[in-house]
């Protein structure tokens, strides 16, 4: 199946997310950690498949700063069997695959978690940002390269794509300003610069979309769509630790669900109360969008207790 890949080259597509003020001012004085952008990093097969991944990089940085994961935008994005992260050290950009042994299991060696690929970009200074628009690959060096051809080639295309993130730019946000991401009439993402509340940047990215038949009418015929009723997405906040999903119709039902590591997803979780919301939560609930047919949404009656709790009777008189 994994043989499959090596004859399918991959295209890359980066999405720049908005930044603050404050981190364009940071880009613009060429510091090499603000050379890279936040975004989304789309990679296309030949066959047609295509895989999303996002950056949350930080705009905030010091010498402890660890490095920062490329993560699936949905649980069910390839690959699941390593790790890619990124981390700038000494003007340099390094990208470090680590895998999560489905190869390894596959041959029977044993699990590993030393870095199977390791690559490094020159980012000291923003004058050599410009050469990288003709090739990236040519500019990325390697002192551990993968011994899986298949694997290799996604791990050196999702660098480059990242590499390209150096010569983009990337729409700024003032203290307060909000972007709404659409595409094909989806939405995609929320940004807020709350630097003043927050610290930083705080955006909801979905990652689900709860679609119900919607009839329109045209001259010709009638013919049913599907239409967004709810929204699930991803939070991500400047404040270390802070991650969760939520959840919405419009902002008045909006919950929010704090990431707890379990093998299921946080939605089957109790959402977090009204007074013990996040400040980047509350945030982002003041804008967001309405789902088309929101008002055909029923938020259903909840448990007083969850599964697995102990159901607490009311003492007899």
């Amino acid at each position: 199946m994994l043989d499959s890949f090596l004859s399918s080259p991959y295209r890359t597509e980066f999405n720049p997310w908005p930044v603050s003020e404050h981190y364009a001012a940071e880009r613009a004085g060429g510091v090499p950690e603000a050379m890279l952008l936040p975004g989304e990093l789309t990679v296309h097969r030949s066959d047609g498949a295509r895989m999303s991944y996002y950056l949350d990089w930080p705009e905030e940085f010091t010498e402890y700063t660890r490095a920062v994961p490329l993560r699936p935008r949905s649980k069910n994005g390839y690959p699941q069997d390593f790790t890619l992260s990124v981390a700038v050290r000494d003007g340099q950009a390094v990208f470090t695959a680590t895998a999560l042994s489905f190869w390894e299991q596959r041959d029977g060696r044993p699990h590993d978690r030393e870095p199977i690929a390791r690559g490094y970009v020159d980012v000291a200074s923003y004058e050599s940002c410009e050469e990288y628009a003709g090739s990236s690959a040519a500019l990325i060096g390697w002192d551990i390269a993968d011994l899986y051809p298949a694997r290799m080639a996604l791990i050196r295309a999702l660098c480059e794509g990242i590499a390209r993130s150096i010569t983009m730019d990337a729409r700024i946000l003032a203290d307060g300003e909000v972007q709404v991401d659409h595409k094909d009439g989806d939405l995609l993402a929320l940004h807020v610069n709350a630097v003043s509340t927050v610290g930083g940047m705080v955006r909801a990215l979905v990652i689900e979309q709860d679609r119900v038949p919607s009839g329109v009418s045209t001259d010709a015929s009638e013919r049913t769509d599907l239409q967004a009723r709810a929204y699930y997405a991803n939070v991500l906040s400047p404040v270390p630790g802070e991650f969760g999903n939520l959840v919405w119709s419009h902002s008045e039902d909006a919950e929010y669900y704090p990431y707890r590591p379990t093998r299921h997803k946080p939605i089957f979780h109790a959402p977090s109360p009204p007074q013990k919301l996040p400040l980047a939560v509350q945030v982002l609930m003041e804008h967001l969008p309405a789902a088309p047919l929101a008002a055909t949404r029923t938020a259903p009656k909840r448990r007083p207790y969850l599964p697995g709790q102990a159901r607490t009777s009311s003492p007899r008189h």
